[in-house]
């Protein structure tokens, strides 16, 4: 990683070389890495005799496939919540207790590094788009849908991985009570958020 880091982030002022990014990431994502990881059982305590077992586990890395199962075991609760219509599409005031943000980011403001590195934390001086979310699970879909796909992967996905990986960005972040939360805020007709047409 710090090999990467030095190569890629020592242009200077210039953006990184994103296609050998890329391929550098790809290569470090496809190299099987293991842990080796011994447990010892209680037979010792109670027999006087040592029973160990060793096994090999497969390190998850960030793109992996034991990344994605990891990734998938942490939102498939939220594909399990009831659908639920949060407002009506054809009146005029739209009423929901969710938010879809989307920031998309105009890169003549900067360069690609330092957009990664400071720009978010600062102020955010491109597009910002706000919108109510009138079906929960859908919702949920959209946002998901990069961090489920693991058969086939974009290629604008590989770049996104490979960028948040050089810059030492979480891809994702989901609270432990993000499920518990969703069922009692997104279907509570209380403190409803209002956007209007």
């Amino acid at each position: 990683m710090a090999f990467a880091r030095s190569y890629f982030l020592g242009y200077g002022d210039r953006d990184p070389d994103l296609e050998g990014l890329e391929k550098f990431y790809v290569e470090w994502r496809d190299y099987n890495e293991y842990i080796v990881v011994q447990k010892q059982t209680d037979s010792l305590r109670i027999e006087g005799e040592i029973d160990k077992e060793t096994i090999a586990v497969k390190c998850s890395k960030r793109g992996n496939d034991v990344y994605w199962w990891r990734v998938w075991n942490r939102i498939k609760k939220l594909y399990h919540l009831k659908e639920q219509i949060l407002f009506d599409p054809h009146g005029n005031i739209k009423s929901s207790n969710v938010l879809f943000a989307t920031l998309t980011y105009d890169t003549k403001h900067s360069t690609i590094s330092e957009a990664w590195e400071r720009e978010f934390r600062k102020s955010w001086h491109s597009h910002v788009d706000v919108q109510a979310i009138r079906k929960f699970r859908a919702g949920i879909r959209y946002v998901t849908k990069y961090l489920t796909k693991t058969k086939k992967v974009s290629e604008t996905q590989v770049l996104t991985l490979a960028l948040c990986w050089l810059f030492r960005k979480r891809s994702f972040a989901i609270s432990g009570d993000l499920h518990e939360l969703f069922l009692t805020s997104t279907f509570s007709s209380h403190r409803r958020l209002i956007q209007n047409n």
